[in-house]
């Protein structure tokens, strides 16, 4: 029989999970984001502060951190707190 057309993927139901507490999971980040992301950092603020504002995991925060170059800010943020 063939597979259902309304089942999700696995990768979808992940999706889909993640989006319930973190609305925009999964999704690309834009250059507004990043922005957004240097100034919460540089101004001290936590990651659950951050995960807060920009309705990401905090996994990826960290990570999108790390490419800006701003992962040791990040977690002396996280050290003040």
């Amino acid at each position: 029989a063939p597979p259902d057309a309304g089942a999700r993927t696995f990768h979808e139901e992940r999706v889909a999970d993640a989006r319930k507490l973190h609305p925009r999971a999964f999704e690309r980040w834009s250059d507004e984001e990043d922005e957004r992301l240097r100034g919460l950092i540089t101004d001290g603020r936590t990651l659950d502060e951050i995960i807060h504002v920009l309705k990401r995991q905090p996994n990826a925060v960290r990570i999108r951190a790390e490419r800006l170059g701003l992962i040791a800010q990040l977690d002396e943020g996280a050290r003040r707190a």
